[in-house]
């Protein structure tokens, strides 16, 4: 019986077709693979055009994407981007700090502090709303972010013409906020210091070292560890511990999103790691742990996707769309799973965590006879700071009341705190403390990153700051006239 319609009969036209369709050949796997890596490679090619193009009509400098995307990494970025991270001689460049293979490979895991900063390491970090430089970042192979120069190793045991100052803290203090490794805190307590200390090192010294040993998301428990692990090792004159912000963070996070009070010294990330190295010795564990792995890799190759990015950026401006239209935009610090999103008995977790942290740092410094000064820094919300207008207006509408509110009664009780430390160690030579908070009274300028972190003029104010509080705490040397 034929196949086509009668009417068809004797139509050479239909005949050919006929004839082709016999001869032709199922299609292979080969083939259907090759199509679908053209069609992924012309979607992938336009997302990067719209992604350019999209930054380039805004005026933002866009040639740091080169290196966020796999496709341009190693094609375009090598020729169009003078990348000051890939440049610097035996450092591994990881790529972008948003990126999540180089977030997860910037903070390495430590058994006791849980995490400390790579080695040899440098990535771009770009602080928020400013595009007209390249920000980034960089580790020595001592595993410290930069302090004052960009070729920096310090030597153990100290050398004795060496006045050697370490700052410990959290993000801030690694460089978090900062355009360049030049601008973090540290280095501008170098530049501050040495400005200070020119004519008036103690005798014996000639030379200033600052260490910047500053590690995102440290609290005040992780760097007394820090300092008596690994940081009494290198001999310190002097001691800045810029602490307090972090363990507020956290402890709201921690109470916001699972709805419990911080603890002190053990964090989330060592439970993850004692119950990975506990599954890693069952069969069944380890499968599991290999599962994951490979679950990870393909996320990290599907977040280094101009369309993965594309996408997920779409979907961020169409929520906020949606969210302003019905009048619901989404405020900082406002969510928490807690039935009482006014209990504030995680501010008091963490001024206990706060003072611990000080007191046992404290002790340990006046055992080794080592001064130290803590600073409170301040954080958006601060008394007396005029915002300036743009980027800094905008992130502080965006925090919810219940934000600001819980950082001001931080700041009162931490202050107040601080106050009767001091009183437990009355020598303030060796041991002081600054209130630092309302260090931007009056600074109508941007200084802020976000709510939190410092842009280099910030850091620079902050710098000043420290060392007007070193001299009436008397723990620098008399300027000589």
């Amino acid at each position: 019986m034929s196949n086509h319609r009668p009417e068809l009969e004797g139509n050479r036209f239909e005949a050919m077709f006929q004839n082709w369709r016999g001869k032709r050949k199922p299609r292979s796997w080969r083939r259907i693979v090759l199509r679908a890596l053209a069609a992924f490679l012309v979607l992938e090619i336009v997302s990067l055009g719209i992604v350019f193009v999209w930054y380039g009509a805004r005026g933002v400098q866009s040639a740091q994407f080169l290196d966020k995307f796999l496709l341009t990494r190693y094609t375009l970025s090598p020729i169009l981007f003078d990348n000051p991270a890939r440049n610097v001689p035996g450092i591994d460049y990881i790529g972008t700090k948003d990126a999540l293979w180089a977030s997860a490979h910037w903070h390495i895991a430590d058994p006791i502090l849980g995490w400390r900063l790579r080695p040899n390491t440098s990535m771009l970090k770009q602080p928020n709303e400013v595009w007209d430089l390249v920000g980034w970042r960089m580790t020595n192979k001592q595993g410290f972010a930069a302090a004052g120069s960009l070729e920096y190793f310090y030597e153990k045991p100290k050398p004795a013409n060496v006045y050697r100052v370490i700052v410990t803290g959290g993000s801030t203090v690694e460089g978090d906020g900062a355009e360049t490794p030049l601008d973090n805190l540290p280095s501008k307590l170098f530049y501050a210091l040495d400005a200070r200390l020119k004519s008036a090192l103690p005798p014996g010294h000639d030379k200033l070292e600052v260490i910047n040993a500053g590690v995102g998301a440290y609290g005040s428990a992780q760097e007394y560890l820090y300092l008596i692990t690994d940081l009494l090792a290198y001999e310190p004159d002097l001691v800045i511990s810029y602490g307090g912000a972090v363990d507020f963070r956290r402890a709201k996070q921690i109470y916001d999103q699972q709805g419990r009070l911080l603890t002190t010294f053990r964090v989330d990330k060592h439970r993850e790691y004692q119950h990975r190295l506990n599954d890693s010795f069952e069969v069944l564990g380890s499968a599991i742990q290999f599962a994951n792995s490979l679950v990870n890799q393909v996320r990290f190759f599907i977040d280094e996707l101009a369309i993965s990015y594309v996408f997920e950026k779409g979907y961020e401006k169409a929520d906020e769309l949606v969210r302003l239209l019905l009048g619901r935009e989404r405020k900082i610090g406002e969510a928490t799973v807690t039935d009482d999103p006014h209990d504030e008995s995680y501010i008091d977790a963490a001024i206990n965590t706060y003072h611990l942290g000080a007191r046992l740092m404290a002790s340990t410094a006046k055992e080794f006879g080592i001064p130290v000064l803590f600073v409170m820094p301040p954080m958006m919300a601060s008394p007396d700071k005029p915002l300036a207008p743009g980027t800094e207006t905008r992130m502080y509408k965006r925090m919810s009341k219940r934000e600001i509110d819980a950082r001001l009664t931080y700041f009162a009780k931490a202050g107040a705190m601080l106050d009767s430390l001091g009183k437990k160690f009355p020598d303030h030579k060796m041991t002081c403390f600054a209130d630092l908070t309302g260090a931007f009274t009056g600074v109508s300028q941007r200084v802020y990153e976000d709510t939190s972190h410092l842009l280099g003029a910030g850091n620079t104010i902050m710098a000043d700051k420290i060392v007007a509080s070193l001299e009436r705490c008397g723990m620098l040397p008399a300027a000589k006239p």
